[in-house]
């Protein structure tokens, strides 16, 4: 049997990337089933712990992680010290979004066999995952250091450098990634996003028009290329970015959100509302949502859907600053004056006594001075 496992490890380990990374066509709980053979119960006794691994895997490549585990359970119960069943059964906690008993199984792997790379790496993976970074970058170190030099485990690295902002390292992992398979198209599109938080617009257009060249069905890059047109202040660029993006992912709150902004500069209020009312659809929750859209409803004259979603945000969450300040300024052009006006002066002091923000503070102190309050005067 050592045959077929070795089969379903290079299946197993070409899909890490996707795995974590993005959804793959065709696929079963991330294993292909055009490049994977589903395994077969052989006439090994059904007391045997090779019989039970056996069948977990055959689970595991259908599907059917609960089996998977139960399969693999019996086996390591039968042999405590089966490193097989405790990597696959790694891959079928991971599918139910069980991340401890992913870690743990992976660990009991390096245990086991301390020279164990995949285990490194796909626990570096988890890791990552769960925010954890340092020690995702502990496992891939680990995991290059046993001589795996593969642009998935540089382009992995360079995801948690980025997300520790430590851009420097992840720009050298990207690198080194690229070089090794300049066919992957992930390192193209996370060094883009480096680029553009440092403001270098067009190698970050380039490196998205490379992942992008590389695999047009590959939604990530156009939706970070609409994020930089709109930076350039390319609205209808961006628009057509964002458009993409959602054909592609359809049932993105993000993808939505950055279009309505779009739509939103372009003076395209009726747009930008249905994109935002769009994101309350998917996340009706979401008090941004509300306040972005009763923005575009302010802009549009429609004072009384401005109210309601000024209320709404701030209902949703009573510390938006931000929303404060909106709503005392509708508060503020609205009629009978004087009521208006108290309600306004209420809602901009609430704003200064929520904000963080400088810029908002200074906007709302000046607004209470503009209206011949103090900002500790009682309300008249």
């Amino acid at each position: 049997m050592s045959e077929l496992r070795n089969v379903i490890v290079r299946s197993m380990i070409a899909v890490i990337s996707c795995l974590f990374l993005s959804a793959c066509d065709g696929e079963t709980n991330g294993l292909p089933s055009s490049t994977l053979p589903r395994t077969t119960a052989t006439a090994t006794s059904e007391f045997s712990a090779e019989y039970h691994y056996d069948r977990g895997a055959d689970y595991l490549i259908n599907g059917d992680n609960d089996r998977a585990i139960a399969e693999f359970d019996k086996a390591l119960k039968l042999d405590p010290d089966y490193v097989d069943a405790y990597f696959y059964r790694c891959f079928a906690h991971r599918a139910k979004n069980e991340y401890n008993k992913t870690i743990d199984d992976c660990t009991h792997v390096i245990q086991l066999k301390p020279d164990h790379v995949e285990a490194y790496r796909y626990r570096g993976h988890v890791y990552s995952e769960k925010g954890e970074y340092d020690l995702a970058i502990a496992d891939f170190n680990q995991a290059e250091r046993l001589k795996l030099d593969d642009s998935e485990l540089f382009s992995a690295r360079g995801w948690a450098y980025y997300n520790k902002q430590q851009y420097a390292l992840a720009l050298v992992d990207y690198d080194k990634a690229i070089k090794l398979d300049p066919s992957n198209q992930w390192p193209y599109n996370n060094r883009g996003l480096i680029y553009a938080e440092k403001g270098d617009y067009d190698k970050a257009m380039a490196d998205y028009d490379r992942a992008i060249k590389i695999n047009e069905a590959f939604d990530l890059p156009y939706f970070n290329r609409g994020r930089v047109y709109f930076q350039k202040q390319e609205y209808e660029q961006a628009v057509k970015d964002f458009d993409t993006f959602l054909a592609l992912s359809p049932n993105s709150a993000d993808g939505y959100n950055n279009r309505g902004f779009a739509y939103y500069e372009l003076g395209q209020f009726d747009h930008a509302i249905d994109d935002f009312s769009e994101v309350i659809r998917l996340k009706p929750n979401l008090s941004e949502a509300y306040h972005y859209r009763d923005l575009a409803y302010f802009k549009n004259k429609n004072y009384k859907n401005a109210m309601a979603d000024y209320n709404r945000a701030i209902e949703l969450d009573p510390t938006f600053a931000f929303a404060y300040y909106s709503r005392g300024l509708l508060h503020q052009i609205s009629l009978p004056y004087a009521e208006e006006r108290k309600k306004a002066v209420e809602d901009f002091r609430k704003a200064l006594e929520l904000a963080q923000d400088p810029d908002l503070k200074d906007t709302v102190t000046r607004m209470l001075e503009y209206m011949g309050v103090g900002v500790l005067t009682p309300t008249p």
